[in-house]
């Protein structure tokens, strides 16, 4: 799972428009959660100069500590 921080996020998935280009920012819980609450549930980030890993929404939440109870 990846360390908050370390990575670039550069694409959002939702349905029905599927991957999407969104601004660059660092892969944290608050802007996790700002995609989240836009309807997105897979982020696709990357760092450096690595290829791109795509990840679960609710995975890096919950590896980040974060709970919605």
């Amino acid at each position: 799972m990846p360390m908050p921080g370390s990575q670039t996020i550069t694409h959002a998935y939702r349905l029905p428009g599927g991957w999407e280009p969104v601004p660059k920012q660092r892969l944290s819980v608050t802007n996790a959660l700002a995609l989240r609450a836009q309807g997105y549930t897979m982020i696709r980030a990357k760092r450096r100069f690595r290829s791109p890993y795509n990840h679960s929404m609710v995975q890096f939440l919950q590896a980040a500590g974060h709970s919605d109870r």
